[in-house]
């Protein structure tokens, strides 16, 4: 494959809202013009989001326009709204019946949990995840 021009190359910034799912995270996208975490509009039912860069690109390859997309790029840290940050030791004293979960934490030496505004509970790295506290004009 041949290419005879490039054009028209972009970089775009998306933000992904999470949403509580059965086994993954179930998950909302939109283009936005700005990181700032306390600029998003918070939909209603997710607890947290992410940013991400795509690169789109058209070519010309022997005489055929393409339109090109890059994969996800410099993915941000997962920021949370709202939520508690708790560790393992209080999650036990109050989900003691919640074995999988219990399991989990100790099979992965997990350190800091977060139970967040949907009531998941969810492992928190503070060098991955950020903890944010919104108010009535992010809602």
């Amino acid at each position: 494959m041949s290419v005879s021009s490039v054009s028209a190359v972009t970089r775009k910034t998306f933000v992904e809202f999470l949403y509580p799912g059965s086994f993954v995270d179930n998950v909302s996208t939109e283009e936005v013009q700005t990181r700032d975490p306390y600029s998003v509009k918070v939909p209603e039912g997710s607890f947290g989001f992410r940013y991400y860069d795509v690169v789109f690109a058209t070519v010309v390859s022997e005489g055929e326009t393409v339109e090109l997309e890059s994969n996800e790029l410099n993915r941000s840290k997962t920021y949370f709204y709202g939520g508690r940050i708790m560790t393992p030791a209080q999650v036990r004293k109050e989900y003691p019946k919640q074995d999988i979960l219990l399991r989990n934490i100790e099979n992965n030496k997990v350190k800091r949990l977060i139970e967040t505004t949907t009531g998941s509970i969810r492992e928190y790295d503070p060098e991955q995840s950020e903890l944010l506290e919104f108010d009535e004009s992010n809602a």
